[in-house]
């Protein structure tokens, strides 16, 4: 009898996976990154502040955690080797005074992932900074915890002037390869301060806080 509920039970948790492959899987793999990037900008947009460019280095360096989360099914900012957004970045050679990182683990569309990232105060602070003057997006489709996922890696980031010819160079390397962006739970992780390497990126924070502080003010009648 303890056999029969058991494999009772194993058929339920399959077919509900399968369902799960089936309802979600194919909507996942929809997903497209430039979407994404557009929904950010109409924010930054409403926001006053500049839009973004995609940098084909940093969606790479998406695509290369994205890829990594799907195939050893982990959801984290740092994966098993200890590794962040900024080794990511520096595996595709981009130099920067700041970068960011936004994740989700969904099955959900484009919009449902911008809405979560712009509710969440860490994930709004990257998306709208000010700082930030390119990005890049991954998508990979996979398994976490049992459930067909698609994870979703945003990378932000300010190059570093010094570093914008070698920049150039290490895109053309990119596109001539093929980088396919394969498609591989509800979930949001996001960096919430960047890594930075300049004391621009300080100053920058300074007047991003301060203008927040003065908006603030405002609302509250205080003078």
């Amino acid at each position: 009898m303890f056999l029969g509920a058991f494999l009772v039970g194993g058929l339920i948790y399959a077919l509900s996976s399968l369902y799960q492959y089936v309802r979600y899987g194919q909507s996942a793999s929809a997903l497209k990154s430039e979407t994404l990037i557009s929904l950010t900008n109409q924010d930054r947009v409403e926001a006053g502040v500049q839009t973004l460019s995609e940098n084909p280095l940093l969606t790479k360096a998406a695509q290369l955690k994205a890829d990594d989360m799907a195939t050893r099914r982990y959801y984290a900012h740092e994966n098993p080797d200890g590794n962040d957004v900024r080794y990511w970045v520096g595996q595709v050679g981009y130099g920067y005074l700041a970068v960011g990182e936004n994740l989700y683990l969904t099955y959900r569309d484009e919009q449902h992932v911008n809405d979560a990232w712009m509710k969440s105060p860490a994930h709004r602070s990257n998306m709208l900074l000010p700082v930030f003057t390119e990005t890049g997006v991954g998508v990979a489709q996979g398994w976490y915890k049992g459930y067909p996922a698609t994870f979703i890696v945003a990378v932000y980031g300010k190059p570093a002037p010094q570093a914008k010819g070698i920049a150039q160079k290490n895109i053309q390397k990119v596109l001539s390869k093929n980088t396919s962006i394969s498609t591989t739970t509800p979930v949001v992780v996001a960096t919430p301060i960047t890594q930075a390497a300049s004391s621009d990126y300080f100053s920058l924070q300074i007047r991003v806080l301060t203008k927040q502080l003065r908006e603030l003010r405002a609302q509250l009648g205080i003078k």
